[in-house]
């Protein structure tokens, strides 16, 4: 797990990702930018792995597609990796999460190190991201291109990510610690191994019913700081 300090941050697309993006419709739910603060956290350094899920769960309760150890979970549903964190948070005695869309963002974007980048990590999509130019469509053992400003890997590509919110229009206003936790569809970041650019970049959001998953999407864990 890396640790996030809290800030404040403008979420949404920012100037540079709506001009770099060719189709505008793709940013339709994120035009929205305002002003978010978040509280200190941590959050995974990698996508979760095969050999994590399969320590916790067992070889039986592993669907992804292409089950190797260090390959991201993927193929399960939200409420399927609930059902994963309840487990490993009862052999831990821990809180592990999802993380919140807004934290999503903020990591991806670099915390209070970032650069500015609308990609994890680079202005170069090839050397952050696997994703549909550079990928023969395979998913990819996890850290295996350039980490972000916090050290974190595959923010970008290989498989988006659920969040803990439901899918909800943005708000103009400012907020503090958002969730959204009212809705049948859960949202996704990040973009995958068969996504274009533009969906990798870091603010372009997208969504699955909570009980579907898909061979594309899997997750990284969080967890709040102890006050």
């Amino acid at each position: 797990m890396a640790s996030v300090k809290g800030g404040t941050f403008t979420m949404g697309a920012s100037e540079s990702e709506r001009d770099a993006c060719k189709d505008e419709t793709l940013l339709a739910d994120c035009k929205i930018t305002h002003q978010v603060t978040l509280d200190d956290y941590y959050i995974g350094k990698y996508e979760l792995t095969q050999d994590v899920w399969e320590a916790v769960m067992g070889k039986d309760g592993n669907k992804s597609f292409d089950q190797s150890p260090d390959i991201p979970v993927n193929n399960q549903s939200w409420n399927e990796i609930q059902n994963f964190i309840d487990k490993l948070n009862e052999l831990t005695g821990l809180k592990f999460r999802f993380p919140t869309e807004a934290e999503w963002e903020y990591a991806a974007r670099g915390g209070n190190k970032t650069k500015g980048f609308i990609y994890a990590g680079g202005k170069d999509i090839n050397k952050v991201a696997n994703y549909a130019d550079n990928s023969d469509h395979n998913i990819r053992s996890v850290g295996q291109l350039g980490a972000n400003e916090l050290g974190l890997y595959d923010m970008s590509g290989n498989v988006q990510e659920f969040c803990a919110d439901a899918f909800a229009p943005y708000e103009a206003s400012s907020q503090t610690n958002p969730m959204v936790d009212n809705g049948s569809n859960k949202v996704t970041r990040g973009g995958d191994y068969g996504s274009d650019a533009a969906e990798c970049m870091v603010c372009y959001r997208s969504s699955r019913a909570a009980n579907d998953g898909n061979g594309r999407i899997g997750f990284r864990l969080a967890l709040s700081v102890a006050k």
